[in-house]
């Protein structure tokens, strides 16, 4: 189990995101702290998020 923040530099073959931001808008910052997030699974990657959480559409569009 790593925060995102120390997770920085390695590299995990599954990795588990949760606790991303509800219905409000993202900001930049945020948006790169997930991406390095996003970035650190090797095999599997799987996201917890709010239905309505404005992020749903960014990973939706990133897969196409």
């Amino acid at each position: 189990l790593s925060a995102i923040d120390s997770a920085q530099g390695q590299d995990y073959t599954n990795v588990i995101v949760c606790g991303l931001p509800g219905p409000r808008e993202i900001n930049t910052a945020e948006r790169k702290r997930i991406y390095s997030g996003f970035t650190r699974a090797t095999h599997d990657l799987a996201v917890v998020v709010q239905v309505d959480s404005s992020i749903i559409d960014d990973i939706q569009e990133a897969q196409t």
